[in-house]
């Protein structure tokens, strides 16, 4: 109990040093521990004690003073249009090196060098993202396929705006437009994984789904959905062929399959797409209702969806 309160305090005070520095411009250093703490505390000590001599005082006021006005015109600079990454990474260089002398009178200048070489670090991040982003574009493969047979195709990085317009028609409640940004071109499988492909996994690993090990899966029987413990991939209540996408399974199931693809190929590139990814890839850079535009009526001429083949052999199901 008394270790608890010792971490709850230690908290309390933790978050009273990050609001006084929010007020009045404390040293952020300070927050540290061990070794480093020890060092500080010396330093501090070294500057309270330092001799106020006044041309040596003077002078570094001034310099002080000129750093804070080059730190808000860098700030300036990076904010201003037309300006890329490697201009703006390299004014903050430049102003770490103009500045890089400590001053012996305040710590003032600490806390702007610690804010300069944040941006130093953004910077040269922003840099690589757009060299790897290039090398991708000009370089990369558009199309593969892997070993089990999967194929896979090559989407661009870009913009879109994620979610459905409020005028929509059965759009959801959290479907409110954004625009996000896919900062990495990546690879997405043409279809969903199908049955021949998932028992290939099976075959290989002599994985068991949940729906084998535990209850059963979900099927739809006289309107309505049930679930039945017979149930599985491989007898899902309906015909199906090695080409058809895989049903019944779960979330853990896919992350097996996933594991075993990975090892399989010794590598670590296979994951499921984000719910960003695979909007972006689905919209193909359309922003209509439907890939194919408004009209739903058109649908399955563009996708495979329930018709009324299937409406004879599921009369419940609207």
């Amino acid at each position: 109990m008394n270790e608890k309160r010792k971490t709850a305090g230690l908290m309390i005070l933790l978050g009273l040093a990050v609001l006084a520095a929010a007020v009045w411009g404390s040293r952020l250093p300070a927050l540290i521990f061990g070794p480093a703490a020890s060092a500080y505390r010396q330093d501090i000590g070294h500057r309270s004690h330092a001799p106020k001599s006044g041309k040596a005082e003077e002078k570094w006021a001034a310099r002080q003073k000129r750093m804070r006005q080059e730190y808000i015109k860098a700030l300036r600079f990076e904010r201003s249009n037309g300006v890329g990454p490697k201009e703006k990474l390299l004014r903050w260089q430049s102003f770490m090196i103009g500045f890089r002398l400590d001053n012996p009178f305040t710590d003032r200048d600490d806390l702007l060098r610690w804010q300069a070489n944040k941006r130093v670090i953004y910077w040269k991040s922003q840099l690589q993202k757009e060299s790897l982003a290039r090398r991708w574009s000009s370089a990369t493969v558009k199309a593969f396929t892997n070993s089990i047979g999967m194929k896979f195709v090559l989407i661009p990085a870009g913009t879109f705006l994620m979610g459905s317009p409020y005028s929509e028609k059965l759009r959801d409640p959290d479907e409110n437009q954004h625009q996000v940004k896919i900062d990495w071109p990546f690879y997405m499988q043409r279809t969903e994984v199908t049955v021949g492909q998932w028992r290939s996994f099976v075959k290989a690993s002599g994985y068991r789904t949940e729906a084998e090990r535990r209850d059963g899966a979900w099927v739809f029987h006289k309107a309505r959905w049930e679930k039945r413990k017979w149930a599985y991939w491989d007898n899902p209540g309906f015909n199906q062929t090695d080409s058809h996408p895989v049903t019944c399974v779960s979330w853990n199931d896919v992350q097996a399959f996933i594991q075993w693809l990975n090892r399989k190929e010794d590598t670590r590139k296979y994951r499921l797409p984000t719910e960003a990814e695979w909007e972006f890839a689905c919209r193909a850079g359309t922003k209509t209702t439907y890939y194919w535009g408004y009209d739903r009526s058109r649908s399955c001429r563009y996708a495979n969806l329930a018709d009324q083949t299937a409406s004879r052999s599921f009369p419940g199901w609207r």
